[in-house]
């Protein structure tokens, strides 16, 4: 039995790194992408948004699900990554930040069998704690926010069950005012909400074949914009809002915006760019090293000269620091003495100093699915190195202080 096609799960980091030398350099933003193997697009809009990703500045690392025999996605995460992600103090359903789920026609929630019976299941709507059902319920109330979106396609069990999963995750009545029939090639759902617990003016679902459609769940306020994703025709697809769009009576709204997506081009996928703007401001304003504060240091050294009569110091010479950044100093004052001199001279920096010049999360943290997280940095000279790690609201989730010599990976 096949299952609903592709998922990919962004979560975002805003790693920095410090050094006492050169305190407050954010050095990178990290992207953990968790996707389904299994779907005509998938491999396809996973090297595309990695790609887009890549070339903004983020570090991107991957988690493959394979196709499995399971209800739903979360259930197949489970059963193949058990031992890594179920963790009851940070569960990883309260990590979602975008959910690319399909609805598919396998049969109707309303008792209609329709569609073709081998085709692709919908969510798992039964009772568990793994279900997609609780599991979208316990994301929402922890704040989070679904969008779906999709085309009528000609299936009018799509828009059922929509419908079904609405009121599963919401546990909240909705019901369908009439039935969705198909007449003339139009398919016109009309769906009434509760007025207890939705807005009143609950927008009606209607439009043409292949109209596109677009719709949110916002239980929760939400932090900020997250990216959307859109793997071409025949899905509803589920992610953050782009805005808060709650209600007076913050339940449901729907949002008719038509250019909330691109559609497919003549190869049935064309990526929506702009609708990871979001995440595309995000990383794309900071390079992955970012001077925050670049301080003026002073180098000073000795010479002592071997013991005759006369030094005469007449050239110019350049010093080439681990930086990559070149000093030139003259003397032309020619010392006379009897006795063995000390001669010292300061110089001073005066130069932008380059911090660590390669920083790269090899595996991003903190990811449930990796054993181990490396976080690779150079230092041009010895310092006194500590490492930061934020999530992106600001919480300090580890830090480490050492010593790193002068040239060193560490």
């Amino acid at each position: 039995m096949k299952k609903f096609t592709f998922l990919i799960l962004l979560f975002i980091l805003n790693v920095k790194l410090f050094s006492d030398a050169i305190p407050g350099i954010p050095a990178s933003n990290a992207v953990l992408m968790i996707y389904s193997t299994y779907g005509t697009y998938s491999t396809q809009i996973k090297n595309d948004y990695k790609s887009y990703l890549t070339s903004i500045g983020a570090i991107v690392d991957e988690v493959s699900v394979a196709q499995g025999s399971g209800p739903g996605f979360y259930d197949e995460l489970i059963a193949q990554q058990s031992s890594k992600i179920i963790d009851s103090n940070n569960p990883l359903k309260y990590w979602c930040q975008v959910w690319d789920l399909r609805f598919t026609d396998l049969y109707s929630y309303y008792g209609v069998p329709c569609g073709n019976p081998n085709s692709e299941e919908i969510i798992s709507l039964g009772a568990g704690s793994t279900t997609d059902q609780t599991m979208f319920r316990n994301y929402l109330l922890s704040g989070g926010s679904l969008f779906f979106q999709g085309e009528h396609n000609d299936k009018p069990c799509r828009w059922e069950n929509l419908i079904a999963f609405l009121n599963s995750v919401a546990n909240t009545p909705i019901s369908a005012s009439g039935p969705v029939v198909i007449s003339g090639g139009v398919i016109t759902p009309n769906y009434a909400s509760t007025p207890e617990n939705f807005n009143s003016d609950f927008n009606t679902l209607s439009g043409s074949i292949n109209t596109t459609f677009y719709g949110g769940i916002p239980l929760g306020q939400l932090g900020s914009a997250r990216p959307l994703l859109y793997t071409g025709a025949d899905a509803i697809i589920m992610g953050y809002l782009e805005n808060d769009l709650n209600t007076a009576a913050g339940r449901i709204v729907v949002s008719w915006e038509s250019n909330a997506f691109v559609q497919p081009n003549s190869n049935g996928y064309q990526v929506a760019l702009y609708v990871m703007q979001n995440i595309y401001d995000l990383l794309s304003n900071s390079s992955c090293v970012v001077i925050t504060n670049t301080p003026t240091n002073t180098f000073t050294t000795t010479e002592t000269p071997t013991p005759t009569n006369t030094l005469t110091i007449t050239n110019t010479f350049s010093i080439t620091n681990t930086f990559t950044n070149t000093f030139t100093f003259t003397e032309t004052a020619t010392h006379t003495f009897t006795t063995t001199p000390t001669i010292t001279f300061t110089f001073t920096q005066t130069q932008t100093p380059t911090p660590p010049f390669e920083f790269k999360l090899i595996t991003n943290y903190p990811n449930p699915l990796a054993d181990f997280t490396y976080i690779l940095y150079y230092l041009g000279r010895e310092a006194d190195v500590k490492v930061k790690i934020f999530t992106i609201s600001g919480e300090n989730i580890a830090e480490l202080r050492q010593q790193g010599q002068k040239g060193d990976n560490r």
